[in-house]
């Protein structure tokens, strides 16, 4: 927690920040995002959510695919080649 929280006060995120939706990634594993409210896009190359702050998160790659989903967080497997957040 403590590297989360370090990390989180050098972007200037504190807990009176309103965000709901984090993402982690790996280019050569997949990402994971937190706060996502639905699927919106699914294919093995491109894979958009819907996030809970009315933001749109696009995953491409190829062979993704989601690997487990729970009520805040979704996890994409594959080979991603880029993030967008629109």
């Amino acid at each position: 927690m403590a590297f989360l929280d370090e990390t989180a006060a050098v972007l200037g995120i504190d807990e009176k920040t309103a965000t709901n939706t984090f993402i982690y990634l790996s280019p050569t594993h997949g990402v994971v995002i937190e706060g996502h409210k639905k699927i919106y896009e699914l294919s093995t190359a491109s894979i958009t959510v819907l996030c809970h702050d009315g933001q749109r998160v696009k995953v491409e790659g190829e062979n993704l695919e989601v690997k487990e989903i729970s009520h805040r967080e979704i996890c994409i497997v594959g080979k991603v080649s880029s993030v967008e957040v629109k």
